[in-house]
């Protein structure tokens, strides 16, 4: 079977433009990019936006020819960033008294509502009292709620009833020495 010549990729191949590296020594030169026509690549954002570098450097250009005019300039710049430091400073400080003012707020609305809860909790207890008068439990979580409320005279006294209906109950002693 006779072989198939391949003239195509052997064309190609010469085809191909082939880049020669300069003699050493020698300078190459850069070509520049042509200029394109489009009308839409002016329209269009550059890539590197460099417009804010060359503000800045008008703006030192602009202070330095300031500072050449003038011998206050430093002094007017050590004034504004002495004044930015001191105002800097008092907004810290304001937001952390406003933090503590808020965490002491906080905290009196949790006793608040912890005094109406336990002040319920007496409530319903006194009423059990009422319904079963020889319910010694009754009268000593009563005690118990007046002692936290610092009731010191209901607590001895729901105290005294727990001790007459049952002498030998150690809790209520416990309790007794604590409201001393």
């Amino acid at each position: 079977m006779p072989e198939k010549k391949r003239y195509f990729k052997k064309e190609k191949k010469h085809l191909k433009p082939t880049r020669h590296k300069a003699p050493p020594g020698t300078k190459s030169v850069k070509k520049q990019p042509q200029k394109q026509q489009n009308s839409l690549k002016k329209l269009q954002f550059p890539k590197i936006p460099r417009v804010i570098t060359e503000g800045w450097k008008k703006f030192e250009k602009k202070v330095a020819e300031f500072e050449k005019k003038s011998g206050k300039y430093h002094k007017v710049i050590f004034n504004q960033k002495l004044l930015l430091t001191i105002l800097g400073l008092l907004v810290l400080l304001a937001g952390f008294v406003g933090w503590q003012t808020y965490r002491e707020w906080r905290n009196w609305q949790d006793v608040s509502q912890n005094k109406k809860t336990l002040e319920h909790q007496l409530i319903v207890w006194e009423d059990t009292i009422k319904q079963y008068p020889t319910y010694r439990d009754a009268y000593f979580e009563a005690a118990i709620l007046a002692y936290r409320l610092g009731e010191r005279g209901k607590t001895q006294t729901y105290l005294q009833q727990v001790l007459t209906l049952d002498p030998n109950f150690k809790p209520a002693f416990v309790l007794e020495k604590l409201n001393r």
